[in-house]
């Protein structure tokens, strides 16, 4: 759903007229602050729909991918000065991650894992190691994926469409 609802943007001549009215108002400045309005509606708008045929939220993307950097390698090209710290990160750090607060982000993980809440605190509250096969028994994971890759080129193609 669009953000800010900016269909029909006023004609120039309009904003030329309304200038008449508002000497301190700059037609050309007007228009292009609407058009860049409704260009960022238009990209929030295409971002959340490939969000939803992943079946994401932008929430869960984020935590994704705070997931995601804290597993990469320092070794790999760049990563270092963008990874977390090295190992498992619990709830809380997470929240601190993400700019939340841990209840947010325990309530976040119970609700698409499907687990009780006070599990989920219960869980966290020690370290618990998943395989693969038990992070998706857990609720964790919808699936496995051999590799990041396999997901991410459609992102970024659909990124580069816009």
């Amino acid at each position: 759903m669009p953000l800010l609802l900016l269909k029909d943007l006023p004609r120039y001549e309009c904003l030329l007229e309304a200038a008449k009215r508002f000497p301190d108002l700059d037609p050309s400045a007007c228009d292009v602050f609407l058009n860049l309005l409704r260009t960022g509606d238009e990209v929030f708008r295409v971002t959340e729909n490939n969000y939803a045929s992943h079946g994401l939220s932008q929430g869960r993307f984020g935590v994704l991918m705070l997931l995601w950097r804290c597993s990469c390698a320092p070794t790999e090209a760049g990563a270092g000065e963008h990874c977390l710290p090295d190992g498992p990160l619990t709830p809380a750090e997470l929240a601190a991650a993400a700019g939340v607060t841990r209840a947010t982000m325990t309530g976040l993980i119970a609700r698409h894992t499907g687990q009780p809440a006070e599990r989920v605190r219960a869980d966290s509250e020690r370290d618990r190691w998943f395989s693969a096969e038990e992070a998706l028994d857990y609720g964790i994971v919808d699936h496995i994926l051999e590799r990041v890759d396999d997901i991410r080129p459609d992102v970024v193609s659909r990124a580069a469409g816009l």
